[in-house]
């Protein structure tokens, strides 16, 4: 069946200046596609892969083509990038779309149960893709947003298909959806044989605890408005807009506002202000008030002030298990014979759906805590004595479902973890996945190979020999082209390549002037001299310092840097254009801190997409499965030396993130001197072995002081070192107070125009390792 005439005339139109990797981009994506909805499915699966979801967007340059900037440069914006790329990539392949704008649901209006309160930032944009047959069809674009209506259904039909049959529900989508989705998932699963099963099993809680992410919108958009650019930061309507699902969220647990009743007086009644988050929700009340009655530009101050307020309240509600509308999973997953381990909100969830009972804290609950299990408790097992594990919750069980055993607690959570051993079921409600909890492996270990009887085949050697049998079979005869930084991820992905395919390897390192001291001499030193390896060196100093200047946002600084890299890249890749592969050290963190589309952005990896499509190679990141001790592990088996194998963690974007502020040479110098010194320092005292990562920063401050008989102005240092085993979580560094004292000493001496240093000793979280 044809597009009719008129559909094909006005909906396959596409300019006459768009460029050709555009379109050769859309024949990429959809090759392989057997109907015109696994086309549209194709599309979509690649702008969630490859584009972030941000407001924080720029107009692409004088001359430069929209889709293009999008899709090849900067890789996040907002509804309509996605819909309009969206659209353009299937009109490239002869499948007519056309552009939908309009307004999603709004909020339900917490005093009339049959209105919902649609405002401007409820604007959405979104495609509609003609089938012959059934005609428009509304598909999503964007990330994380969801069809009200569900999307292409028909259309699904009409390819014989069923859309989520294979893959979890949106999150965005109804809670009993979901529910079904993992019960049907279960029961598959269930037929299978049993080391399967329970390997499954292990995950389901997993799928279950994401069903929690369609309450988090209102939390992501408040999200959005604290990172927004200083220059057009959001004026009272959408900031008022923006935290106005706060106030639905109080009136879902603790009851609709009562008509004639105002905001504070509301916040002020009980039980509003009786409970643990009354002072808080009084304070929004009346930041909101003044937000409503003032000028229609507040304050950015006052601004960021009132989003994090309303951010704070968005996570409270959220995440409270008991209240109307919490996201819940079908309570046969819990019948279906198969080991369920609930952590943290998935044991308060197991608790609430089995009977038992689940309260706010009194006293709320978030760090280090001591616990001690009890004799037998299964996931305890070999494991004696009291030790630390990790709380973060407000909520806690205070009645066990029946049939539970109580099998530890603590003094803010007296029922902290709980079994059902003939049901399979075990909960606890700390985080045994994060290093503080310090005996946390040991139980997950527990679960999966003493409870669901899973085995630990894998080791780093297999490891490496099945990555070099897969890079040897995807390479074949080809050549490869790696990102060289020196850094400890590139240099082993370097190594590791080189083992697998010799001299059909290439490396190009860009020295962009951000590097530590002598970096640039060791890394052609060690690559070239030593292992013999082809590095072609790039010298772009000047170039990104020049880009830089002016700059002191960091998240921009981030920005500029990943994109000059890649137009570097792009230009001097030309020389290689016999080569199809490019390899870099991209790491899982990586991964998880560039984000999702459903999970917040905390920095922008310059490793994690950016690269052009049109520079027609092939990705290969072997390591981005791994952890940081993990390769260091696979360095040492490749044979490289302790220096690089050791070498401390160091950012993409070099110095330049370490200079807060703008970045300037003199700047530069600054850190690169005291750094060099502390790395000395610390290496005599033999803790760099010890000590994960550490590091001198420098603030955008001066301070006064006296050098000689002098009076000084001048830079502080700060000094970062922490502790950690994959730097997802990490504490500050116990080091001697003698050896601060001999780093100190030294850097005030050596270093011009430095004459005070500080010792940072914030954990991870709530601090990021690095400063910027």
């Amino acid at each position: 069946m044809k597009d009719p005439a008129a559909v094909r005339r006005t909906y396959l139109q596409l300019p006459t200046s768009l460029p050709g990797r555009v379109q050769a981009l859309a024949k990429e994506i959809i090759r392989g596609s057997e109907t015109r909805y696994d086309a549209v499915q194709a599309v979509k699966s690649y702008l969630a892969e490859h584009a972030e979801y941000t407001l924080d967007t720029r107009m692409p340059p004088r001359g430069t083509d929209f889709v293009d900037d999008f899709l090849f440069v900067t890789q996040q914006g907002y509804c309509n990038h996605f819909s309009t790329a969206m659209i353009v990539l299937l009109r490239a392949e002869g499948i007519p779309a056309r552009w939908v704008k309009g307004f999603g649901p709004g909020e339900a209006d917490p005093n009339d149960s049959g209105q919902y309160i649609v405002t401007q930032g409820d604007a959405h944009s979104w495609v509609e893709v003609y089938f012959p047959g059934a005609g428009w069809m509304p598909f999503e674009a964007t990330p994380g947003f969801t069809m009200t209506q569900g999307e292409g259904q028909d259309a699904a039909a009409l390819s014989g298909q069923q859309p989520v049959a294979v893959t979890p529900p949106q999150t965005d989508g109804g809670v009993a959806h979901a529910g079904a989705w993992l019960l049907a998932r279960a029961r598959a699963i269930a037929a299978h044989p049993w080391p399967a099963a329970a390997l499954a099993a292990a995950a389901l809680l997993c799928a279950a605890g994401a069903v929690r992410m369609r309450r988090l919108r209102p939390a992501l958009r408040l999200r959005l408005l604290l990172a927004w650019p200083r220059s057009s930061f959001p004026d009272r309507e959408r900031l008022l807009s923006a935290a106005a699902p706060v106030w639905a969220a109080l009136a879902r647990h603790y009851g609709p506002r009562p008509p004639g009743m105002t905001l504070r007086e509301y916040a002020a009644s009980p039980p509003v202000a009786a409970g643990t988050d009354g002072a808080d929700i009084a304070r929004f009340a009346a930041d909101w008030e003044r937000l409503l009655y003032g000028p229609d530009r507040p304050l950015r101050a006052d601004s960021l002030d009132f989003l994090r307020r309303a951010l704070h309240l968005a996570r409270r509600m959220q995440a409270l298990v008991y209240a109307e509308n919490a996201p819940h999973v079908d309570p046969a997953v819990y019948d279906l014979g198969l080991p369920i381990f609930g952590i943290c909100y998935g044991m308060q969830l197991m608790a609430q759906q089995l009977d038992g009972k689940v309260e706010r804290s009194e006293k709320r609950e978030y760090g280090k805590a001591d616990i001690e299990f009890a004799p037998g408790a299964a996931l305890a097992q070999g494991i004696e004595g009291e030790h630390t594990v990790w709380m973060s919750h407000g909520d806690h069980v205070v009645a066990l479902p029946a049939g539970f055993k109580l099998d530890a607690g603590t003094e803010s959570a007296p029922i902290a973890a709980m079994s059902n051993d003939e049901r399979k079921l075990y909960a606890v409600q700390f985080h045994p996945e994060v290093r503080h909890s310090v005996r946390g492996n040991e139980m997950i270990k527990n679960f999966l190979y003493e409870i669901c009887g899973c085995e630990g085949n894998w080791s780093m050697e297999t490891f490496i020999e099945d990555t070099i049998k897969d890079i040897r079979e995807k390479v074949g005869d080809g050549k490869v082209l790696c990102a060289l930084s020196g850094g400890v991820d590139s240099s082993v992905v370097a190594a590791l390549l080189h083992k697998a395919i010799g001299d059909q390897l290439t490396c190009m390192f860009i020295d962009h002037g951000l590097l530590r001291k002598g970096e640039a001499e060791s890394v052609m030193e060690t690559f070239v001299g030593k292992f013999d390896m082809k590095v072609v060196k790039i010298d772009a100093q000047e170039r990104f310092l020049s880009k830089l200047a002016g700059v002191d946002d960091p998240e921009q600084k981030r920005k500029i840097i990943g994109n000059e890299f890649i137009y570097v890249f792009d230009e001097e890749s030309k020389q290689f254009d016999d080569f199809a592969f490019l390899a870099q050290g991209t790491l899982y963190t990586d991964i998880v801190e560039s984000g999702t589309a459903t999970a917040q952005t905390i920095k922008s990896h310059h490793n994690v997409g950016g690269l052009p499509e049109d520079m027609n190679f092939k990705l290969i990141e072997p390591l981005s499965a791994l952890f940081k001790d993990e390769v260091r592990k696979v360095g040492e088996e490749c044979g490289l030396p302790e220096a690089i194998v050791w070498r401390q963690p160091f950012p993409g974007p070099g110095l330049a993130i370490r200079v807060l502020g703008e970045v300037t040479e003199d700047k530069l110098k600054i850190v690169r001197d005291s750094d060099y010194i502390l790395r000395e320092e610390i290496a005599k005292a033999g803790l760099d072995r010890e000590i994960w990562q550490y590091f001198t920063a420098l603030p955008n401050m001066k301070s006064v002081g006296v050098m000689g008989d002098a009076r000084t102005y001048s830079y502080t240092v700060g000094i970062r070192a922490v502790t950690s085993i994959d730097g997802m979580t990490a504490d500050w560094a116990r080091i001697p107070w003698d050896v601060l004292e001999k780093i100190s000493v030294r850097i005030v001496n050596e270093v011009d125009n430095v004459n005070r240093i500080v010792y940072d000793v914030t954990s991870k979280p709530p601090a990021t390792i690095e400063w910027e």
